[in-house]
């Protein structure tokens, strides 16, 4: 027997009609430095999106080519969010926040022939064209055009164009972000239309952000960090209004935009969370949900924001190969919360779609329940099952013999699907055959009073092998041994790190996470990080 559904393909294009069909008067609104400067629709937004589509295509454009855009966020980066992967060809977002060998090496991977870009950052790129044989035709976004490049203004086809999408299966290629790492070369991975759908579709739903047209979502996250985090798409199904901060997200910038906006959901890493909370009299009433991912949300912070802003803070979890969502931690219903393992303290609670097993160093599965550790691996519909261009020891490495994505994060997972991570793989401590958690440390000491941000990174040690360095950013100078009896308060003795560094920052990838890669370099150099040592003390 076979099934008498419609065999209806889930593509951008159709996320488009729907888009102008049922939520046209959804707001867009575009901030710069906090202050609303462009206000539009979605139904405006898809409609300037089809006259890009069809000015694309007037240059060359067709199904299966890729276009980058570097930009930031705002109503014109959306129309290319949309117009690209609805025109059949797949958008590449290139992170801005790349070094320039990297953009280089990304741009050429990715085999970009067009390249749409904001004034300020095609300033940074023009010197590195010439490294860039594939692009074929540069448009601005804006005024600042040079010979032998297109105004994207002037590129828009009339109003009132319509455009007959081309049909697509929905495992077309639509879109593609690259992961950033802090080691090797960044890693392509492509977004089809299916996984899109499906992943705009789940975070749209209860579990994760509970999304409708009564809600209006602040897009803290840049639109070029993983496919903007699906915000863009999910907006387009729910109806939901998207705020866009333009390029300036400091704390005073986005509390002056969260006043002149009233958002209700806002998204982004914790440090932009930490830092607004610290603002003087920033209002945030307005919100019912604030979704944080892209690193541990200590729970003090969590806390604060319940009891200080009446604000649900909760932490979700992915990557680029995810789309990124794996998990949100939603407070879970009354029968669920158990005192022994608080939501506040997980990472996630898995979505449905993805499934994720913790697997023991000799290759066991082990339990789920929530105490038993092992490297965390995913597969689901919007998980990616390989790498662009990327064969070999180097692909095999990142997926399991059955085809499981090994995520790199090593954590437990508990019967009620919540999971924990616990640390990197590569950032577990090992201190005399012993294993301390990193990141539990971090979460511990962003608790204390007098800490901003903190970093522990495992350093060589003659007697145990290896011990923890806690580099520490603190607000009125709190001393080692301070913080020291903080922790011996709270974790067993043989975890508290002897060795501690005081900096006024920290180093950060371009996504905002720890950068420890270069920590631990700046302290083999010797002498670029001064360290206090409690040992004798």
């Amino acid at each position: 027997m076979l099934s008498t559904m419609q065999d209806f393909p889930l593509t951008v294009s159709a996320m488009l009609r729907h888009a102008r069909d049922v939520h046209p008067d959804a707001p867009v609104l575009t901030c710069r430095d906090g202050v609303v400067v462009d206000r539009s629709t979605l139904g405006a937004t898809v409609e300037r999106a089809t006259r890009l589509a069809a000015g694309l295509a007037a240059t060359g454009v067709a199904p299966g080519d890729r276009v980058a855009s570097l930009c930031w966020n705002h109503r014109t980066h959306l129309e290319v969010f949309f117009a690209v992967p609805a025109m059949g060809a797949a958008l590449h977002l290139v992170n801005a926040r790349l070094s320039d060998d990297q953009l280089v090496f990304v741009v050429n991977d990715a085999a970009d022939t067009v390249l749409i870009a904001d004034p300020d950052l095609l300033e940074r790129v023009r010197p590195l064209l010439p490294r860039m044989p594939l692009l074929r035709t540069v448009v601005v976004v804006g005024e600042a055009v040079e010979p032998g490049e297109l105004s994207y203004e002037e590129l828009l086809a009339p109003p009132g164009t319509e455009v007959d999408w081309p049909e697509l299966g929905e495992r077309a290629p639509a879109g593609i972000s690259y992961t950033t790492g802090t080691t090797g070369l960044p890693k392509g991975v492509v977004y089809s239309h299916r996984s899109i759908w499906l992943n705009a579709l789940t975070i749209s739903g209860g579990p994760a952000m509970a999304l409708s047209d009564r809600d209006l979502v602040l897009q803290v996250t840049p639109m070029f960090h993983v496919n903007g985090w699906g915000l863009p798409h999910a907006a387009a199904l729910t109806g939901a209004g998207l705020v866009l901060p333009g390029r300036t997200v400091s704390p005073p910038a986005l509390a002056a935009a969260v006043a002149a906006t009233r958002p209700t959901v806002a998204v982004g890493v914790p440090l932009i969370w930490s830092q607004l909370a610290r603002e003087p009299g920033v209002d945030l009433a307005s919100l019912r949900l604030v979704v944080s991912a892209g690193s541990s949300v200590p729970p003090a912070l969590i806390e604060r924001y319940a009891t200080e802003f009446g604000v649900e803070l909760v932490q979700g979890w992915g990557m680029t190969e995810t789309s990124p969502w794996g998990g949100v931690a939603r407070a879970p219903g009354a029968e669920l919360d158990d005192p022994s393992t608080p939501w506040r303290h997980w990472s996630g609670r898995l979505l449905p779609g993805v499934e994720m097993r913790a697997v023991s160093p000799e290759g066991e599965v082990v339990a789920r329940d929530g105490v038993a550790v092992g490297e965390l691996e995913v597969r689901g519909p919007w998980v990616t099952g390989s790498y662009l261009g990327l064969q070999g020891e180097d692909a095999d490495q990142r997926f399991s013999p059955d085809g499981w994505l090994r995520t790199g994060d090593v954590g437990v997972i508990n019967r009620t699907g919540f999971f924990k991570i616990t640390d990197r793989a590569k950032d577990v401590i090992k201190s005399g055959g012993e294993w301390i958690a990193s990141a539990a440390l971090e979460d511990l000491l962003v608790a204390h009073p007098d800490v901003v941000e903190a970093a522990v990174i495992g350093v060589p040690d003659p007697r145990w092998d290896e011990r923890p360095l806690a580099v520490v950013v603190t607000r009125t100078g709190a001393d080692a041994a301070a913080l020291r009896d903080f922790l011996f308060e709270r974790v067993p003795r043989w975890w508290v790190p002897e060795r501690w560094a005081f900096v006024t920052e920290l180093p950060r990838t371009s996504v905002g996470k720890l950068d420890k890669r270069t920590l631990r370099r700046r302290h083999a150099d010797g002498g670029a990080l001064e360290v206090v040592d409690l040992s004798g003390a």
